[in-house]
């Protein structure tokens, strides 16, 4: 303490103080906008006791749709066969390897006229010069849009065979 510096137990009480202070001046504020509100109300006596004491308490119409909104539940659709439910939800959970993916891709290959359907690399020119944690990001964007692209066709594959299903009057009548 030689250095002339305020000890820890000073620093601490006047902390303490200044909190202190910063309450009671809160409280006198809230008292006061109370007392104002209330003084604006004198002919309503019975309104003043159904008054709520903390300014937290007030039904805000805005606090009030904020709550709701967050009791609401997801919208879902009809539920699907018990397999196929168990088959989004682990394919949603783990990736598939690249080998998996590469040979689904092969297995389905793009319609030729969804030509903008693909991950695009960045040219090799600009590549190089790219920061190696720069390249890693791009490597991981990457590979998210070749599983959205392959997904995306395969929605696009099986959609058009329902559609060429649904022209067969044999397999239309079953769908209906």
């Amino acid at each position: 303490h030689a250095h002339g510096s305020i000890s820890k137990k000073a620093k601490i009480t006047s902390l303490s103080e200044s909190v202190s202070d910063n309450e009671s001046d809160s409280e006198a504020l809230l008292g006061d906008a109370e007392q104002g509100h209330h003084n604006g109300n004198e002919n309503n006596s019975n309104e003043d006791e159904q008054q709520p004491t903390n300014m937290a308490d007030v039904d805000d119409p805005l606090l009030e749709e904020i709550a709701l909104s967050l009791d609401e539940p997801e919208r879902t659709g009809d539920p699907v066969s018990d397999k196929l439910a168990l088959i989004a939800n682990k394919l949603w959970n783990h990736k598939l390897s690249d080998d998996q993916l590469k040979e689904k891709s092969e297995k389905f290959p793009r319609p030729a006229n969804c030509d903008k359907v693909v991950s695009r690399r960045v040219n090799p020119e600009i590549w190089a010069k790219l920061p190696r944690a720069v390249r890693v990001e791009d490597h991981k964007l990457f590979r998210v849009q070749t599983q959205l692209s392959t997904v995306t066709n395969l929605v696009v594959q099986a959609t058009d065979m329902l559609l060429k299903a649904k022209s067969d009057p044999k397999v239309y009548k079953l769908m209906t």
